[in-house]
């Protein structure tokens, strides 16, 4: 019995011993130790310093509007939990990660930075050519999607929806972030003989019916996709003296009729004006 408890009281001590002996070393050779140290210390600054960059690097990175965000949020405590509830309902309504792909703030952030400067059909990122008029469509309802879940803590504010997208300051930096993609789609770097092409190929943008201005007219996506007509001959306006006829003011297709209130707003079905 006893070589055995004088084993376990060995390996108890066995890192005092250590010490120890470390101590004694570092003495006989104060040379030797201050300079391993001195090392260490510069080694673990080092690593410190590449870290802190990497992370600075990785926020600069991200455009003014998620850099706008990052700060709002910062902020503003309660949106940041309103906004990761939507993100959570959001995931709950849609798991497929192919078609929502965004599943928290971090993942949030990059999908913002990358709609900064990127095409409308591009939103949603997929292996699959793009088909570029739906996908203009599904890529914009999927940026809406992710904030338009209801949440509780809403509830009766008088917003059309009890959604993250109507509450303030969360609504304003909405808007900004429509203004700054717009400014990229304004830009030279929206458009070129790529887009243009796909365009072309897709019918249902009916480049092929010779409707349209010289297509060298369109130096951005939004020249595109504003385009004018050649001729306002080739697009009449249908029975304009009959105020019985209603005519759309764009290509686009009816959605449904609602009724008008006295003061002239849309009323949905659960009787919320818009």
């Amino acid at each position: 019995m006893i070589p055995s408890v004088r084993y376990r009281i060995s390996e108890k001590y066995k890192f005092v011993w250590l010490q120890y002996w470390t101590l004694i070393w570092a003495q006989k050779n104060r040379h030797v130790y201050e300079t391993l140290l001195l090392t260490f210390r510069m080694l673990l600054l080092s690593t410190l310093v590449v870290a802190c960059d990497g992370l600075n690097k990785e926020k600069s990175e991200y455009g003014k509007a998620t850099q706008e965000l990052i700060t709002l949020l910062d902020e503003n405590p309660d949106v940041k939990s309103m906004l990761e509830a939507s993100i959570e309902k959001a995931s709950q309504v849609n798991p497929d990660r192919n078609t929502n792909p965004v599943r928290n703030l971090e993942e949030y952030f990059a999908f913002v930075a990358w709609a900064e400067t990127t095409m409308p059909w591009s939103l949603v990122k997929k292996e699959a050519p793009p088909d570029i008029f739906n996908d203009i469509f599904q890529g914009i309802a999927y940026f809406y999607f992710l904030i338009d879940q209801p949440l509780p803590e809403l509830e009766g504010k008088g917003y059309v929806n009890n959604s993250i997208q109507y509450t303030e300051p969360f609504a304003t930096w909405l808007t900004g972030f429509c203004k700054t993609w717009g400014q990229y789609l304004d830009s030279e770097g929206s458009w070129n003989s790529q887009y243009y092409e796909m365009a072309l190929a897709d019918s249902n943008f009916g480049l092929q019916n010779g409707w349209y201005e010289d297509p060298s007219h369109w130096k951005s996506f939004n020249e595109f996709f504003a385009r004018h007509l050649v001729s306002s001959d080739v697009r009449p306006i249908a029975s304009p003296e009959d105020n019985s006829v209603v005519v759309s003011f764009a290509d686009s297709e009816p959605q449904g009729v609602w009724q008008i209130d006295s003061a002239s707003n849309l009323v949905m079905e659960d009787g919320v004006p818009v």
